[in-house]
């Protein structure tokens, strides 16, 4: 696993596995739902100056009136795509949706009103411009990638107005193709800067503010969630005996250790200290004590330079009847079920 991404994934099925494709990392997740609300925002605010095209060419005779039915069609397909956006898997691929949608519906626009002439040509660059505001990666390659598939075909159908005037069609593949990478870069020094924000430095662990905004996501999509908090046993002794670079070097193995053990959609947090957390979406103690105790096994035969380190675990779940829970009270919980981990022996797995 990657513990600086702090992957996470979104359950079985095909919607959950194409977020999990296009969106493979916490940092895709938040820039996608971010899109569906700011940069939607900015796709439909772009709908009124389309209308007002519109009818302004109806008006002129240059145009016909269902190009104006045709963009309500669309405009209410937008809508719907935001509405319908209810969790983070949604909001990945339905952001992508929306943009490939509306790079389809100006393709056709433009081949149906004047092909390579047409303003709509101009318009589709608008595609590639907004992708890397939210999309990961693989999301934007996918949306330039149709949207030039979507020139070409407006191209194709226009065969003579290619040949006698290819200058705006060329020009608008042209600024695309350098928009492409432009964009690619945008997206990587996004996703660096959230990464220093959200990063622990010494054990490459996500931080607390990230396990904040995580908690708030899962909170808003009224999904129940398990928090796990694990503390290093006796790691002030273990610093003190042995040095504060072998310390170091234990806290790297346990976060190291507990990224490799749980699954791809589960996320490691350093809370401070040698005090981490592992936050799991889903309301079940059972299956959170499974992997708390996979956890605790991993980090017992790590052994860091041969010397066994040790951790102690609580348990905490919380949401499941949709209350929402304070990311507080579900620490505490936590907490202190560590905590009797501790009193009870050290090295084992206690459920709030």
């Amino acid at each position: 696993m990657n513990v600086t991404d702090g992957r996470d994934g979104y359950g079985i099925g095909l919607l959950g596995g194409l977020a999990g494709w296009l969106a493979p990392s916490t940092i895709d997740r938040e820039r996608a739902r971010e899109m569906t609300g700011t940069v939607g925002r900015i796709r439909l605010a772009a709908v009124p100056l389309m209308a007002a095209y519109c009818l302004v060419a109806w008006r002129s005779g240059q145009g016909e009136a269902w190009w104006l039915l045709a963009l309500a069609v669309v405009t209410v397909l937008q809508l719907l795509l935001r509405v319908t956006a209810t969790n983070e898997a949604r909001a990945v691929v339905l952001g992508l949706a929306s943009l490939l949608l509306g790079a389809g519906w100006l393709g056709a626009a433009a081949a149906l009103t004047g092909g390579v002439d047409s303003p709509f040509v101009v318009w589709m660059l608008f595609v590639v411009a907004v992708s890397p505001l939210g999309m990961s990666h693989r999301g934007h390659l996918l949306a330039c990638g149709w949207m030039l598939a979507c020139l070409a075909g407006v191209a194709a159908t226009d065969p003579t107005g290619l040949r006698n005037d290819p200058l705006l069609v060329l020009a608008v593949m042209s600024l695309a193709v350098v928009l492409v990478p432009v964009g690619t870069r945008l997206i990587e020094l996004d996703a660096a800067q959230r990464r220093a924000l959200w990063r622990d430095p010494l054990t490459g662990a996500l931080n607390r503010a990230a396990l904040e905004r995580r908690h708030s996501t899962l909170s808003e999509d009224g999904a129940g969630q398990t928090l796990i908090v694990f503390d290093l046993d006796r790691f002030k002794a273990i610093n003190d005996m042995r040095g504060h670079p072998f310390g170091d070097r234990a806290l790297q193995e346990a976060a190291r250790v507990a990224a490799d053990t749980v699954r791809d959609h589960d996320s490691v947090f350093r809370l401070g200290g040698e005090e981490f957390a592992i936050l799991l979406a889903g309301a079940d103690p059972e299956r959170a004590w499974l992997v708390a105790e996979r956890v605790r096994c991993a980090i017992r035969d790590a052994r860091v330079d041969g010397v066994l380190v040790t951790a102690s675990f609580g348990v905490a779940s919380a949401g499941a009847d949709r209350v929402p829970v304070s990311l507080p009270d579900l620490y505490e919980q936590a907490d202190r079920a560590m905590y009797r981990a501790k009193e009870a022996g050290r090295d084992r797995v206690e459920t709030a």
